[in-house]
């Protein structure tokens, strides 16, 4: 028997045999890394698809936050001495306790894995800058939030909610003495978010839609109630 397959090898058939076996198991390695390959560059293609669409959408949502934060770093300095007059018992009164509108910045922070992506195709700086900008947007809200939150007790030196005791007085008084350390912060996270920004080339939203910015005096704010009032009382 071994000799008659030794024989088989030898002759013609064997060899044929052979080279059909090598031929037909190269085709199905190569089709295989071929598919395999294949299924990679579409998986690729689809991830950095998807990394881009996330990218376009956080940049947009980054021109609405730079808006804000050039609204809050013009509107701090005015904001904090409204609260120096709250101490001194110069702003006592309705229209002098208003609150204005808040701008509040916001950012849907990106994944791990798009921060990756962004990383891979424009660079570890990009990814680094958005994190930045992702915690110092959230820490804004936080601080946003808290004045809110303080500047609601300002109420209880309004004459028209009755008497002002000096209780009532000394309330306030804390109240605006947090509002300004809370202005403080607002000022660095506006400062450091503005600055990334503009390296990240974000181009403010109100920039292009001039109907709204950033207020020239604190006479505008008080006026309009918004830290970007518009055009007419700017």
């Amino acid at each position: 028997m071994f000799k008659t397959v030794r024989h088989w090898w030898r002759g013609e058939g064997g060899k044929t045999t052979a080279r059909l076996f090598v031929f037909e198991l190269f085709v199905v390695v190569a089709g295989v890394l071929i598919a395999q390959a294949l299924a990679g560059y579409v998986q690729t293609q689809s991830e950095l698809a998807r990394m881009e669409s996330e990218r376009s959408r956080i940049r947009y949502e980054l021109a609405s936050t730079h808006s804000g934060i050039r609204s809050w770093a013009a509107a701090v300095p005015c904001l904090d001495s409204r609260m120096t007059e709250v101490m001194t018992g110069t702003a006592i009164g309705t229209s002098a306790l208003h609150r204005p509108r808040f701008p509040t910045p916001s950012l849907t922070a990106p994944t791990t894995e798009i921060l990756d992506l962004i990383a891979r195709r424009y660079g570890v700086e990009e990814k680094d800058r958005l994190n930045w900008i992702a915690e110092n947007t959230a820490n804004a809200s936080r601080v946003i939030a808290s004045i809110i939150s303080r500047w609601g007790r300002l109420i209880v030196i309004d004459p028209q909610y009755g008497s002002v005791t000096s209780t009532d007085y000394s309330e306030a008084r804390l109240a605006a003495a947090d509002i300004k350390a809370e202005l403080r912060a607002m000022e660095v996270l506006s400062t450091d978010s503005n600055a990334v920004l503009a390296k990240m080339k974000i181009v403010p939203r109100n920039q292009n839609e001039p109907a709204y910015g950033p207020a020239k005096t604190c006479a505008a704010i008080w006026k309009s109630g918004r830290l970007d009032p518009p055009l007419a009382t700017r």
